[in-house]
């Protein structure tokens, strides 16, 4: 039997009916699915998986492409998993979903930091605080990136900003300091410091870095306390046993400085460079005469920084001082095909040429050496050696004067200075400058007692 149409209208909208509830029964489930999947995610995120939060957003993203929140929680496991590139791609996603919370900005401006792409970095950031004047991360994040490119002004202005919203925090005020002592303000991160110490006595990077603010002042009694004070709270702070080495170095205490920079070496700290560490300890092996140690350290040097001109000079030092010129010359050479300005390559240059009696060269090497650096030691020492060897003595002591007046403590200097007052008959100031060569080096007084004697004899007829 056909149905009449009333039965037939009516079965069609029952079919209708039930269809639409069943369709909007399955639009709730999938909301309420995609729903719980984005509150999963941010459980995982919170439990620190951010490989499964990754997945999970990216199968939510696909049925809700317009979720600004997904991108972003997504950024964020990016960032947490070191993904930077990514981390940027789903915070700029965000954005244009119109999401410009000052997080986003924030997590943005820290992921081009990571990648060193500081411009666009400080760009969020100060997206961040002009929002929020308040939000001290961003600050503290402006401060780091102006400080790392070199800023120091920038960087001193946001850390201050950042002591503002959290005065007196150690960690703020130790960035001052240091932002202080790169400005060469030297006083004014010491009387920080000082208020650092006051509230933590304990923290040796604190005391550490009061000691540098004490150095580069000149204080160096201030500065030795701190650094000692430092390693007596922890024997083990490569950074202060670094910073004393340095000092010993500079006040040439030369087989303190060895055993600190050996020590340095042995504990191996992530962030102190290899090849420096080497280099400087070569320096003071040459200093101590210790050749064979450091022709190792620098050929160790060399081997982890092989551009490195300085290495190559340190090197080229030593193989003059082992009689090895033609080795030497190399490496002096190489030097200045690394850097034709390197005062290193052109002083030692000189020097050597001038053993092999190539004065015109050796005289070229060492006056463009005091172009750049006019009151060179070694290079007007060098200058008063070439005089000294073509018997121009008059010449030979005005250099050598002027390499005194430089560096009063240059034992060599009073040697050859005195050798020639006394080839030009001038018997008492050569005495006088043989006995400065002995105060600074007792153990030349028996290779030049028979001239200073000699000397002395005559200085009675003659001055």
């Amino acid at each position: 039997m056909i149905p009449d149409k009333k039965v037939q209208s009516f079965c069609l909208k029952l079919i209708l009916f039930i269809t639409l509830i069943l369709g909007c029964r399955t639009s709730l489930f999938s909301q309420q699915d995609t729903s719980d999947n984005f509150s999963k995610a941010q459980d995982l995120f919170n439990q620190k998986n951010y490989s499964a939060v990754i997945d999970m957003l990216g199968t939510y993203i696909g049925k809700r492409p317009d979720s600004s929140k997904a991108y972003f929680l997504r950024g964020r496991a990016y960032f947490e998993i070191k993904d930077y590139n990514s981390a940027i791609t789903d915070f700029g996603m965000a954005e244009n979903l119109r999401d410009t919370v000052s997080d986003l900005y924030y997590y943005r401006g820290l992921s081009y930091d990571k990648i060193k792409n500081y411009s666009q970095g400080i760009a969020d950031l100060k997206k961040v605080v002009e929002r929020d004047q308040n939000y001290l991360p961003a600050f503290v994040e402006l401060g780091d990136v102006y400080f790392k490119i070199n800023e120091y002004s920038f960087a001193f202005d946001y850390y201050s900003l950042a002591d503002e919203l959290k005065p007196n925090d150690p960690v703020f005020m130790d960035k001052l300091a240091r932002t202080e002592i790169k400005l060469k303000s030297y006083k004014d991160a010491i009387v920080l410091y000082q208020r650092i110490v006051a509230i933590d006595s304990t923290n040796v990077s604190y005391i550490n870095n009061m000691g540098m603010a004490y150095y580069l002042s000149n204080d160096s009694v201030n500065a030795l306390l701190c650094f000692n004070k430092a390693i007596s709270i922890d024997s083990v702070y490569a950074y202060a046993i670094y910073n004393l080495a340095k000092f010993y170095q500079a006040t040439g205490l030369y087989d303190l400085a060895i055993r600190n920079y050996t020590k340095v070496m042995e504990l191996d700290p992530p962030d102190l460079n290899d090849a420096e560490l080497h280099m400087n300890r070569g320096e003071l092996y040459i200093q101590t005469g210790e050749f064979d140690k450091a022709l190792q350290d620098f050929n160790t040097t060399i081997g982890l920084d092989p551009d490195n001109p300085n290495a190559y000079g340190g090197r080229g030092r030593v193989y003059v001082s082992m009689g090895k010129d033609t080795l030497a010359i190399a490496d002096l050479t190489k030097v200045l095909e690394i850097d034709s300005v390197n005062l290193t390559g052109l002083i030692y240059s000189g020097l050597v040429n001038i053993d092999f009696g190539n004065y015109d060269k050796a005289e070229n090497f060492l006056r463009n050496a005091l172009k750049i650096s006019p009151k060179d030691t070694m290079a007007l020492y060098g200058l008063g050696e070439l005089y000294f060897n073509k018997q121009k003595y008059s010449e030979a002591i005005d250099y050598f004067s002027k390499a005194i007046q430089a560096n009063p403590n240059f034992k060599r200097i009073f040697v050859k200075r005195g050798s020639s007052y006394y080839n030009l008959g001038f018997f008492r100031l050569a005495a006088a400058d043989w006995d400065l060569a002995i105060k600074y080096d007792p153990a030349i007084y028996n290779e030049i007692k028979p001239l200073l004697n000699d000397a002395r004899n005559k200085a009675g007829t003659k001055n």
